[in-house]
């Protein structure tokens, strides 16, 4: 009696999934380059059973990712383990989870610090100043330290206007936009605006040949410090001045002074003349002797020249318009007495030629 032992093999199908960045070759010896499936190849077991073989091929693609981005001058960006600081187009390349290229490209872009300042204008009457932004960018932002009520709705104005009743401190932010890609600051300090009164009290008048000598005082009010000219002449900062005029050049003695308070100034100015007109008179003369006969004015920068010539009682005893023209002492063509002789002169000044002028004095005729 035999036995029979009968093995029966079945038909094996199996499934090859391959995904690839790259073309694949297969075993059917066909380059697939694209995604396919239901690929079949028939191949036998070693017991001569068929062995079905399905391809599933997926394609992948290698993968771009474009970034863009903005850095401010100074500043670095750090990309694929480099640092970058200029404007430019930067890539790195990554591997997948399925080893195909990850290729990154970075649009760096490197903006420069906005250009910012600011001009500034004070009103010392209102006490305000006006500031004015300058800057390349369209974003900017007034603030202040102390806060300053002032600036309430009006911190993105270009122009601005402030009181302080304290030292502030006014500060500019500018930026390409509100979220602080590249800014740039400026900040300027500003104290209270008072504005000083300048007032010059002054001696004499008028200046002369027998008065050189001028005096002035600061009336100043509200000033930090004083600044005294004369004559273009720098005086110093004192409180009182003197000044010696010089008949020769000075026709007239120009006095300026300047209050400062901070930023803020007044000036005072007056015009001191110099009457030139002088007149020199004899105190006696005796008609008689050889010299020193008669009784003669003499004078510098007088018009329109009269003198009258009186006794102590009242009694014209001569008058004459000429400058040129003196007493002998005789009254009607006879002889005055010895006596003291009251002169009164009335002319006017050159330098003032509006204005009538005059003036006394004694005379002594002897015998």
């Amino acid at each position: 009696m035999k036995n029979l032992h009968l093995i029966i093999d079945h038909r094996v199908t199996t499934y090859d999934s391959i995904a690839s960045c790259d073309p694949y070759t297969w075993i059917d010896g066909i380059t697939y380059d694209a995604s396919i499936s239901d690929v079949m190849h028939l191949l036998q077991t070693i017991h001569g059973c068929d062995s079905t073989v399905v391809l599933e091929f997926t394609k992948q693609t290698h993968k771009f990712t474009e970034l863009y981005d903005t850095i401010c001058r100074g500043v670095s960006y750090l990309f694929g383990g480099k640092e970058y600081s200029e404007t430019g187009v930067y890539t790195d390349s990554l591997q997948t989870s399925s080893e195909c290229d990850s290729l990154v490209q970075l649009n760096l872009h490197v903006l420069e610090p906005p250009t910012l300042d600011f001009t500034r204008d004070h009103d010392c009457d209102s006490r305000i100043y006006t500031i004015t932004a300058h800057c390349d960018v369209p974003y900017f932002e007034w603030s202040s330290f102390p806060d300053d009520p002032a600036l309430t709705g009006h911190t993105h104005d270009r122009t601005i206007q402030v009181r302080p009743t304290t030292h502030m401190t006014y500060i500019l932010f500018a930026d390409y936009k509100d979220l602080l890609t590249c800014p740039n600051t400026k900040s300027v300090n500003l104290s209270p605006l008072l504005k000083p009164h300048a007032l010059i009290e002054y001696t004499p008048e008028f200046l002369t040949y027998d008065q050189l000598h001028l005096s002035a005082i600061s009336r100043c009010t509200n000033e930090e410090t004083r600044n005294w000219l004369v004559n273009d002449n720098d005086m110093g900062d004192q409180e009182r001045i003197s000044y010696l005029a010089d008949p020769a050049t000075d026709d007239s003695v120009v006095v300026v002074l300047t209050a400062h308070h901070g930023i803020c100034h007044d000036t005072d100015m007056v015009v001191i003349p110099f009457r030139k007109a002088t007149i020199w008179a004899p105190n006696a003369f005796t008609p008689e002797e050889s010299t020193n006969n008669m009784f003669f004015i003499r004078y510098l920068g007088i018009t329109d020249y009269r003198i009258d010539l009186y006794t102590r009682g009242g009694v014209l005893v001569w008058h004459s318009d000429d400058m040129n023209e003196g007493w002998d002492g005789t009254y009607k063509g006879k002889p005055c007495p010895q006596d003291a002789y009251v002169w009164i002169i009335h002319y006017r000044d050159v330098t003032a030629p509006k204005n009538l002028l005059s003036k006394k004095g004694t005379v002594t005729l002897l015998r």
